[in-house]
């Protein structure tokens, strides 16, 4: 029965979300919206950043992983600021959530210091995935996914710093761990 029930409220997060993101990304370039001008990718996450908090605000987790994507999105257009915003954000819902989550709240650490590291302050970024890959690592292993995603990018923060001495290590421990944990490809069943 806990079971059933996870599994529905699993698909109702997703139904909601779906419906913010048709409703918010995907409707937002009609005429009423656009109000005569194109619209570009920015304005329509700026849309969705404003509207964000009022659709879940009943919900903080789906709040967490709408914020995520759009702090994420924001990243890859380089809006730096509006990064920092919605990621810091998802993490403070988390540090305040009732339902302790210790890898959701790593995650939200990680895109924290991925925004960190973008902004150039490399030293600082370092510093935080060390710490947050060696969380992780305690917490779900070395193959975990989160782990090898915040050793990547721990790698690339050493790369930045100058330090590819010890970047190589780290990034090649990642890649051993990820390819012990994957299956060879004559034994996956298509």
């Amino acid at each position: 029965a806990q079971e059933r029930d996870r599994a529905r409220a699993a698909e109702a997060g997703v139904s909601a979300i779906n419906e913010f993101l048709v409703d918010e990304l995907l409707t937002a370039p009609t005429p009423a919206k656009a109000q005569g001008r194109p619209l570009s990718v920015a304005d329509v996450l700026g849309n969705a950043s404003r509207s964000v908090g009022y659709a879940f605000a009943k919900e903080p987790r789906l709040e967490v992983d709408v914020r995520s994507t759009l702090a994420r999105s924001y990243l890859a257009l380089g809006a730096l600021p509006e990064a920092r915003k919605h990621a810091t954000v998802a993490h403070d819902i988390l540090l305040r959530s009732a339902a302790q989550d210790p890898l959701a709240e790593l995650r939200a650490r990680t895109l924290l210091a991925r925004v960190t590291l973008e902004e150039g302050h490399f030293a600082d970024a370092r510093r935080e995935l060390e710490a947050i890959a060696t969380a992780q690592e305690a917490l779900a292993g070395g193959a975990h996914h989160d782990t090898l995603t915040t050793r990547s990018l721990l790698a690339s923060a050493l790369r930045k710093e100058s330090e590819a001495t010890r970047a190589e290590p780290v990034a090649r421990q990642a890649m051993a761990a990820a390819a012990a944990d994957t299956p060879p490809l004559h034994l996956i069943v298509m």
